[in-house]
């Protein structure tokens, strides 16, 4: 089934659109979440990616989930509401969170970046939505990410 309706996407709104709706993944704000429809529903957000090796499944995950507001090669610079998407690309990626994959998958997880501050609302909270697994698939394919 097909339904016209508006884009909500992290707390704006984003496009008018008839896709096939999908389940919510990502926590947002507002209790909605990142894509989210009328009737609690998701274009294009859900599901999960399946790659034999972690890159593989991260990529997937990253195009499915991430590219719409990062841009499908990483680049950032998006505005989105009020913010303008980060350049997920290394060394910089690297760099922002010194190393360390906890801070990132921290930022992914909760919306808390590596100094401790939370991220602008409309990055979705994927807490609940990516196991741990996903997660650091997702990190290992930023970091094939260069810019």
């Amino acid at each position: 089934m097909k339904l016209k309706s508006i884009l909500y996407c992290g707390g704006f709104i984003g496009a008018l659109a008839t896709l096939p709706l999908a389940p919510a993944r990502a926590q947002g704000m507002m209790g909605g979440g990142h894509g989210m429809m009328a009737g609690g529903r998701t274009m294009g957000m859900g599901g999960a990616s399946g790659g034999s090796a972690a890159a593989t499944g991260g990529q997937g995950l990253y195009q499915q989930d991430c590219a719409s507001c990062h841009g499908e090669s990483g680049t950032g610079g998006m505005k989105v509401g009020g913010a303008v998407s980060s350049d997920l690309r290394a060394p910089g990626l690297e760099k922002m969170y010194h190393d360390n994959d906890t801070l990132l998958a921290r930022a992914i997880l909760t919306g808390v970046d590596a100094k401790g501050q939370t991220l602008d609302p409309a990055m979705p909270r994927w807490r609940g939505s990516l196991n741990s697994k996903q997660v650091q698939s997702i990190i290992d394919y930023l970091k094939s990410l260069h810019g």
